[in-house]
């Protein structure tokens, strides 16, 4: 069941990032998220990151892997190395940034739980940190609408 708060989004252009933070050790959802949150902590307004996720069901519960965590810190410029693809989406925007991963946990898993189609094997599950002022980072997450 989709719950209220998840939206549909059509992106009619690729989401492009430029720059990619090296991959951790713990590969986690929250260790992604707390490394890209400090990451781009210094960076002025309009800097965004992007942790890419493979969702895969199981018979219970969705398995959640990073594949990569990526940013930029300026506005396109025609230097991208890769991008979340166009297309429609099961979106959402948390009304507020967890301060750390073990916060954002339960909320992705619950966005990916209710979004995932659980007859596809593996499914991309984008979280997107864009920084709308110099010291508040709004947080979406998204889910390819198979």
């Amino acid at each position: 069941m989709i719950e209220s708060t998840d939206m549909i989004l059509h992106l009619y252009q690729d989401m492009p990032y430029r720059d990619m933070l090296d991959m951790l050790v713990d590969n986690t959802c929250s260790a992604a998220y707390d490394a890209l949150l400090a990451h781009m902590d210094p960076m002025e307004a309009l800097a965004e990151g992007c942790i890419h996720m493979l969702a895969r069901p199981t018979d219970e519960l969705v398995k959640r892997s990073v594949r990569a965590i990526w940013f930029r810190e300026t506005p396109v410029d025609g230097s991208e190395s890769w991008s979340i693809p166009k297309g429609s989406y099961w979106f959402r925007q948390l009304p507020f940034s967890p301060s750390n991963g073990k916060e954002l946990e339960p909320i992705v898993a619950s966005f990916a739980n209710n979004c995932i189609d659980w007859s596809v094997s593996e499914t991309p599950l984008y979280i997107r940190l864009f920084k709308e002022r110099r010291f508040e980072t709004v947080v979406q997450l998204f889910m390819p609408k198979v």
